[in-house]
């Protein structure tokens, strides 16, 4: 009889481990999100990738903050945005990248006006687990920093599993 019953534990405990896994597969399946944004006027140059410092939120722990990166953990189709400010007199694009390519832009221009701006570009793509993807200035910026810790200008990256 007591080995009846330990094999029948050792299946129990087998079986939380298994439905443990499974939930876990799920939630992170399902459950991607990040935000992530600059907490002061950097200086970066053309091509360079955008290392946002502060993690507002990071479901899947999924956005590298040393190297800027948000590593794709499920296959699906994602959104990502980017929101970049420009200080007065100056302009700066902000580039998207998937896997190496320019998949979406965001250019802010305020050269002439002398006053701060921001702008914003949104995607949605298909990304395959383990695609890599982050924001770098892009070729079409000024020398200036890029603004971001006013109170109307956030430079912002955010990402999402929409399916």
């Amino acid at each position: 009889m007591d080995n009846e019953y330990a094999d029948e534990g050792t299946d129990i405990r087998n079986n939380v481990k298994d439905i443990a896994k499974r939930q876990k597969r799920f939630q992170t399946s399902t459950n991607v999100a990040f935000y992530v944004y600059l907490s002061h006027h950097p200086q970066y140059n053309k091509h360079e990738t955008l290392v946002f410092d502060v993690e507002e939120t990071d479901t899947g722990d999924n956005y590298n903050a040393n190297d800027g990166i948000f590593d794709v953990p499920v296959t699906g189709t994602y959104v990502f945005t980017v929101t970049v400010g420009s200080l007065h007199n100056g302009f700066v694009t902000a580039e998207i990248i998937v896997n190496g390519q320019v998949k979406g832009t965001a250019f802010a221009n305020s050269e002439h006006i002398h006053d701060d701006h921001s702008a914003s570009g949104t995607i949605v793509v298909h990304a395959n687990a383990g695609d890599h993807v982050f924001v770098r200035k892009g070729a079409t910026s000024d020398n200036y920093p890029i603004i971001s810790d006013n109170a109307y200008i956030r430079t912002a990256f955010c990402g999402w599993l929409l399916f």
